[in-house]
């Protein structure tokens, strides 16, 4: 993670917040390992928002260790139950192809 001081305050604020969230969707005994998958990429979504994208990608990791083939098929499941997960993991995936654009023409 960036060092706090490479934070806005708004963003040290958000990424507290997130790792609040966390441990709450890892705690909660009540949610299937679906549901915190779902969870950890809903959240990953908001650290790529603030440009944190290395505790992004340890969230999407998380999600599918925590439920293997998340991402081949219970994630496309949730996209269709959910116009708003849907839209939230079209921004998600959009902000990664970029940041990938912008790895491959650096090298």
């Amino acid at each position: 993670m960036k060092n706090p001081g490479d934070m806005s305050e708004e963003h040290r604020s958000l990424a507290t917040a997130l790792l609040a969230q966390e441990a709450i969707v890892s705690q909660d005994r009540s949610l299937t390992k679906e549901e915190k998958a779902q969870g950890f990429t809903c959240l990953a979504h908001d650290w790529y928002d603030i440009d944190l994208e290395e505790e992004g990608n340890r969230l999407l990791l998380r999600a599918e260790a925590m439920c293997p083939g998340y991402f081949k098929t219970t994630i496309n499941q949730q996209t269709q139950a959910d116009a708003n997960f849907a839209f939230l993991v079209e921004r998600l995936t959009a902000k990664i192809i970029t940041l990938l654009a912008g790895n491959l023409r650096t090298k």
